[in-house]
């Protein structure tokens, strides 16, 4: 029992990784955009409006739903 606890604590882990890796990339090209050695894409425009105005974007919440889709399936 513990091994499938393990297992699934791993997985969680691996996909909250993944979404840390998504923002750090984002802020990068965002910083790197404001510096102008980037063009600034509409989706990196939407990314820095929504930090500047504290929202959460759309496609954070789609990911954010789909998580807890997952997580009610395995309890």
């Amino acid at each position: 029992m513990q091994s499938a606890l393990l297992t699934v604590a791993r997985q969680e882990v691996d996909r909250f990784n993944r979404l840390l890796q998504t923002i750090l990339a984002s802020l990068r090209s965002i910083t790197r955009a404001l510096a102008g050695e980037i063009v600034m894409t509409d989706s990196l425009e939407q990314t820095f409006n929504a930090i500047l105005l504290q929202k959460v974007l759309p496609s954070l919440l789609r990911w954010l739903c789909d998580f807890f889709v997952k997580q009610r399936a395995i309890a």
